[in-house]
């Protein structure tokens, strides 16, 4: 299998350098964005024949939360659209799962969003009493309640949240150093687990680490990812939410809930302010009726 997709890889980057003509940069981008999405559909099992356009999706917001900026992107987009036309081409595929994909879906602000009632029905749908149900509770709360990215909630450590004072020190993007806010409800379900629950997935090698996996090993961004999107099917939630819709979620509430754009950019941990103005734009509807009710000619 392994021989087989090297096959492809370097039949692919022989027709770019001959066919198109393209600069060694060039084609070592491309090759680069290929492996990655290999990497990635072996991790999930599954072979490049049997990718769907909804796998696709899966992946681009994956690469959403790994924090690349919006031109690699729609770069990685691009590569791996032209890469299956070549495989469709040679009839090495039927379909090109990535030809309805413009451009990164994101950049135009489309991030999906779930409502406040189907937030309550995402957290209603798990049992507080049973271990991994009460930890993927606090999974979520830490990118709805506190806006976490997948990978600041994998490398949180206990010793970075203060109960007392009821913030997080978060070590983000670039890593840039943030505090970040809870509520009560919050602060209690975070004591629960690490008092009552957190020490029944403890083992010799356990690290400070607050999220742990059945072996006492830190999460996986993709054990992540399986948990979320588990959790949102068992609440009978839409197939196009991901587990970042929590945190967009989080900042396009604040929005709607009066916050300043400034303030969102902290809590976010935006270094280009820019990237925050985008939950304005998804809030528009909500500003439309906000409109609508207060204007006199609303």
């Amino acid at each position: 299998m392994l021989k087989q997709k090297n096959n492809l890889i370097n039949s692919y980057l022989t027709y770019l350098t001959i066919e198109k003509g393209l600069s060694k940069n060039s084609i070592q981008s491309y090759e680069n964005d290929i492996i990655h999405f290999f990497e990635y559909c072996k991790q999930e099992d599954i072979s490049l024949s049997e990718v769907s356009q909804s796998f696709c999706e899966k992946y681009i917001a994956l690469l959403d939360d790994l924090s690349y900026k919006k031109r690699s992107l729609s770069r990685k987009i691009s590569s791996l659209k032209n890469f299956y036309t070549f495989l469709k081409k040679s009839q090495k595929v039927k379909e090109n799962p990535f030809l309805h994909f413009k451009s990164y879906s994101f950049d135009n602000g489309d991030r999906e969003i779930l409502t406040i009632e189907e937030v309550d029905k995402l957290f209603g749908s798990l049992d507080k009493n049973k271990l991994l149900d009460i930890r993927n509770f606090v999974i979520m709360e830490l990118m709805y309640s506190c806006g976490l990215r997948v990978s600041e909630v994998i490398d949180l450590k206990i010793d970075k949240i203060n109960l007392d004072d009821m913030l997080i020190l978060i070590k983000g993007k670039g890593n840039k150093q943030r505090f970040v806010p809870f509520g009560k409800s919050t602060k209690d379900i975070f004591s629960e687990y690490i008092k009552n629950f957190r020490l029944l997935l403890l083992n010799e090698n356990s690290d400070n680490y607050l999220i742990l996996n059945r072996r006492g090993k830190p999460l996986s961004r993709m054990g992540i990812w399986k948990i979320v999107r588990k959790s949102l099917k068992n609440a009978g939630l839409s197939k196009k939410f991901h587990p970042h819709s929590l945190r967009h979620s989080y900042a396009t509430h604040l929005i709607e809930g009066g916050a300043d754009i400034r303030s969102i950019q902290l809590l976010l941990g935006h270094e280009d302010i820019s990237t925050t103005q985008i939950y304005i734009n998804i809030s528009k509807t909500h500003l439309k009726e906000i409109h609508k009710q207060f204007h006199p000619r609303g």
